[in-house]
């Protein structure tokens, strides 16, 4: 067993589906991990997300008050 985990690399949703010959789902780490060794050696990858937009609220003055 490894002392320190693997870093996860995040990657587009479409990276992935063309990896999916060369990669499983793993449910307990949540990632995809190389066929036939990924429980021991090779690249962990995760699904990029998108950034969370932020909402503005408009205070009296007419100022805009990012939050």
């Amino acid at each position: 067993m490894r002392a320190t985990p693997r870093t996860r690399h995040p990657v587009s949703g479409t990276t992935l589906r063309l990896l999916t010959p060369f990669f499983r789902h793993s449910l307990t780490r949540d990632a995809w991990v190389l066929r036939g060794i990924g429980n021991h050696a090779g690249p962990v990858l995760v699904r990029r997300r998108p950034p969370v937009a932020h909402r503005t609220v408009a205070k009296p003055s007419g100022q805009v008050d990012p939050r």
